[in-house]
Formats: C-alpha cells, sequence, structure tokens
C-alpha cells in the first residue's frame, strides 16, 4: 500500500498540471478564435501589491527635534524657513513604503533620507520639493525601505515663505 500513494499523489499532480496548461491556451471561450490572455486580472493584481510601495502610515512617523514639527492631527510636517526638523521613521516588514507629499504652494524644501540597508553603512536620499507641483497624477514622494530610517526636512527660503507645509 505504501508504495501505491506516491505513484497517485504524481499522477494526480501531473493530471493537475495538464489542466493548467490546457485552460491557458483554450481561454475562456469567451473570445473564441483569439489568443488567450496570458496576464488575467487576478495574477495582475497580486503583481501589484507586491510590487507596488505601500502609503507609509502616519503614525509610523514620530518628531526627534523639534517635536512641534509633526501635527498629527492634520497628518502634516511643519516646518519654519530656515529651520531642519528630523523624524524617525518606523521599521516595517512591508518591502517597500511610500511617503507621499503635497508641498505648501509658495514652500520649498529639502529632503535628506537617511536608511540603513540590511545592517550596512547608511545611505542617503536628497531630494528637493517641489518636484511637480500642481501634478495630481505624479504627487511628490519618498520610498522608505523595511529597516525605516531618519528623515530631515529643511524649510528652503523664498518669496513670501515663512514656513513649509507638507502633507499627505
Amino acid at each position: 500500500m505504501q508504495g501505491t500513494a506516491p505513484k497517485i499523489l504524481v499522477v494526480a499532480l501531473v493530471v493537475l498540471a495538464l489542466l493548467f496548461v490546457g485552460t491557458l491556451f483554450m481561454g475562456n471561450g469567451q473570445n473564441s478564435g483569439s489568443a488567450s490572455d496570458l496576464s488575467p486580472g487576478w495574477i495582475q493584481g497580486i503583481q501589484q501589491s507586491l510590487a507596488r510601495p505601500q502609503l507609509l502610515d502616519f503614525s509610523e512617523i514620530t518628531a526627534t527635534t523639534p517635536t512641534g514639527c509633526l501635527r498629527s492631527s492634520t497628518k502634516t510636517l511643519v516646518v519654519a524657513v530656515n529651520q531642519t526638523c528630523a523624524f524617525t521613521l518606523a521599521e516595517s516588514s512591508t518591502n517597500i513604503r511610500r511617503l507621499v507629499f503635497k508641498i505648501s504652494p509658495t514652500g520649498v524644501a529639502k529632503l535628506t533620507l537617511s536608511q540603513k540597508i540590511q545592517g550596512k553603512d547608511a545611505i542617503e536620499a536628497r531630494q528637493i520639493l517641489p518636484l511637480s507641483r500642481g501634478d495630481s497624477d505624479n504627487p511628490d514622494h519618498l520610498d522608505l525601505y523595511q529597516a525605516g530610517g531618519i528623515l530631515k526636512v529643511t524649510c528652503l527660503p523664498g518669496p513670501g515663505v515663512s514656513q513649509c507645509i507638507l502633507g499627505q
């Protein structure tokens, strides 16, 4: 009896594989005479959820210096002109998280993100905002990896600017 169980399992797996391959090439019958779509919606959904960065939750941000720069109730970072505020971004099990910014109309901010990748030396990413003022289809953002990091925001002087307000 022990010798037949593995054989039955192998046969069942071969049959399932043949059925799977057959359904891929036969299509679902709605578009008869045309090629099968080898990228069904559920596969695309899995790809997008794995590859697309997840939005960073605002609760994962804490202000380190000065603490008044973080406004949790309005989900904004408020930085006075010529001031630098530092924020700690929490570690996560999510591979890539995205921090999306909308900056106040007259504001210009310099962002510096420091992260350790896989326990190695810190790397820095620098960015000046706004990159895409008024482009709602492609808002400014920083991608953050699992390890978390330190984000420093400096509000740069400009005409009529007293503070930079960055929000989601």
